[in-house]
């Protein structure tokens, strides 16, 4: 989930049928293993589905996770970056955080998050899959999440990431670009995108550093 200047309501293109429940598309193993320090850190956004990004105009997006307390609650505070224009279109684009921030609940790797944009909604946040690491305790490789808000029993928003530790110029990033892919369509996240056809590839060719 990114930002978009001017978004002021959901649901301009809604899909005919209520959000899933989380488990029906999360991993049992991350229902199982799912270990919030792992989750952690600095990721690059390699693929999207999500109208609340001006997807042809702006790019390079990272996502850092930082795990903190507040009042006895766990949250994520997710510092999301992009670079609006890309440099693909302009070389001296300007850097646009969006500060978002998911509680954790009972429920292992399915989080809630907040926006500031939107205050009073609420995105739910499943993380689908994820990239174990070689050494169970090491940071994933890389997160694959889905987020949807339902209204009046339709689908009004979807939004999918494919977060990764490195870019596709280095191979653990392509590999990790094909793993989330199939993830994706193994937990059925492609049921509620059309398909591969429904993300944004982003170019991370040419963007500074952005952590």
């Amino acid at each position: 989930m990114g930002f978009e200047i001017g978004l002021v309501m959901l649901g301009v293109s809604s899909i005919s049928r209520g959000c899933p429940d989380p488990l029906a598309l999360q991993d049992p193993a991350v229902a199982r293993r799912f270990n919030l320090s792992a989750f952690a850190g600095h990721y690059y956004e390699l693929q999207l589905h999500d109208v609340t990004q001006v997807n042809n105009v702006c790019g390079c997006q990272t996502s850092n996770k930082t795990i903190i307390e507040r009042d006895g609650t766990l949250f994520v505070d997710d510092d999301f970056l992009m670079l609006c224009p890309k440099p693909q279109i302009e070389p001296n684009g300007k850097i646009y955080p969006s500060a978002l921030s998911f509680n954790v609940t009972r429920q292992p790797g399915v989080l809630h998050g907040h926006w500031p944009v939107l205050p009073s909604q609420l995105f739910p946040d499943t993380v689908v899959a994820v990239g174990w690491p070689d050494l169970d305790g090491n940071p994933y490789r890389w997160v694959l999440e889905f987020q949807c808000v339902e209204k009046l029993g339709t689908i009004a928003f979807v939004g999918v990431n494919f977060y990764s530790r490195w870019t596709v110029s280095d191979p653990r990033g392509v590999t990790a670009n094909q793993e989330m892919a199939a993830a994706a369509a193994k937990w059925g996240v492609y049921n509620f995108t059309g398909g591969a056809a429904g993300f944004t590839v982003v170019n991370h060719s040419g963007c500074p550093a952005m952590e």
